[in-house]
């Protein structure tokens, strides 16, 4: 069953809408069922939709083909190169330690917790001041001690949207000889990103975040790096991820990519001007509201707003009601919300941290979209003076 269409779609950095060349590629690539691995015309003609699906991924990020491996998702992505890198005998002899920081996505945190509780692996959290920016000091301390055999610190950040000095990180890390992997996922689409250029040897994207399909992403890296694959089976992706492609989201992931360009310009000259608008909007409508990362480089479509004494759960609702679809960090364990990790590594208190609220501006986002939204934040705002 089919739910009621929103009005208004603000969380973007969740999910973003299918663009229309993806559901025509998607709908296409439904009529090609033979396997890629099979060497007979049904599977030569799945091989050839995903050699070109691969094509225009590289040449969204400037490299080879050979250097696109497909996931199911950036989670996936993440996972294979942080445990692929240290399930590598050669790797670990290098060193042992995997750096991170303090606001990395779960799929990143978690999995250095596990491969240091499993695996032996050391792990260290670099920490970032009140923009949300990492302690390069700190960073540079973790180097001089050595032992250090990866960074992986995300590019820009789902919760804040705030981009990390990645061109200070590379440097630094060459120093040191250290390999760096940078999780994009979020800056895919949103800003120009080529792989040389950055410096890193890993980077991962997903393609739902830049009106792709769901279950679908990448890791790009070097091509002389080894890795192992931590999934048994066949020898797909160059051996570096067992299992039979998803050609239908290959496909859209093809296709998302296509006019890359056209989607970067979109979001730097139209729905960073919106962000910029919204964001002056909702100061204008309260003294104590205040946005994190404000005075910092951040992706053109994201806005973390705290407004004290409004708790992100509580906004959700109240503006889902009035039809808009946004975000908060918060988790709900055990019946209780726990402020984001995220948001109190930047030393905001926990009781503002439960405030939190990600507004998350899309391609398809219009200024009408905006002033409809301002519109409702400054009525919920306005019961919640009255009800106090």
């Amino acid at each position: 069953m089919r739910m009621m269409k929103m009005t208004v779609y603000f969380d973007n950095n969740a999910t973003t809408p299918l663009k229309d060349g993806v559901k025509k590629a998607m709908a296409e690539a439904l009529e090609v069922y033979g396997n890629p691995s099979s060497v007979h015309a049904c599977g030569r003609e799945a091989r050839l939709l995903q050699d070109m699906a691969r094509r225009n991924v590289a040449a969204m990020f400037g490299v080879r083909s050979e250097q696109v491996i497909f996931t199911s998702s950036g989670t996936e992505a993440n996972n294979l190169v942080l445990r692929g890198y240290f399930a590598c005998p050669e790797n670990l002899e290098k060193g042992s330690k995997l750096v991170i920081s303090s606001v990395e996505h779960n799929c990143v945190h978690k999995t250095a917790v596990d491969l240091n509780r499993l695996n032996g692996v050391s792990m260290h959290m670099v920490t970032v001041d009140r923009n949300g920016i990492i302690d390069i000091d700190d960073l540079k301390l973790t180097l001089e001690k050595g032992n250090v055999g990866l960074v992986s610190i995300m590019h820009g950040n789902n919760e804040t949207g705030v981009i990390q000095p990645l061109d200070k990180i590379v440097a630094l890390c060459k120093e040191y000889g250290v390999r760096v992997h940078t999780d994009a996922v979020q800056t895919a689409g949103k800003v120009a990103l080529s792989f040389k250029d950055m410096g890193v040897d890993f980077m991962t994207v997903s393609f739902h975040k830049l009106g792709g399909p769901k279950g679908i992403g990448a890791v790009i890296m070097k091509a002389d790096i080894d890795m192992e694959c931590h999934t048994s089976g066949g020898s797909q992706e160059r051996n570096r991820r067992a299992g039979t492609e998803n050609i239908i989201g290959i496909a859209g992931a093809g296709a998302c990519t296509e006019e890359w360009q056209v989607s970067v310009d979109k979001m730097q000259n139209q729905i960073g001007p919106l962000r910029n608008k919204l964001e002056k909007g909702l100061k204008q409508l309260s003294n104590e509201l205040y946005i994190i990362g404000e005075s910092t480089n951040r992706v053109p479509n994201t806005t973390n707003v705290i407004v004290p004494g409004l708790e992100g759960e509580t906004a959700v609702m109240s503006l889902d009601m009035a039809g808009f679809c946004v975000s908060t960090g918060s988790a709900c364990s055990s019946g209780r919300v726990e402020p984001s990790r995220v948001i109190l590594a930047h030393g905001i208190p926990a009781d503002e941290a439960l405030c939190a609220l990600r507004i998350s501006l899309g391609w398809q986002t219009t200024e009408a979209e905006v002033d409809a939204f301002l519109a409702a934040f400054g009525e919920m705002l306005g019961r919640m003076q009255k009800a106090s």
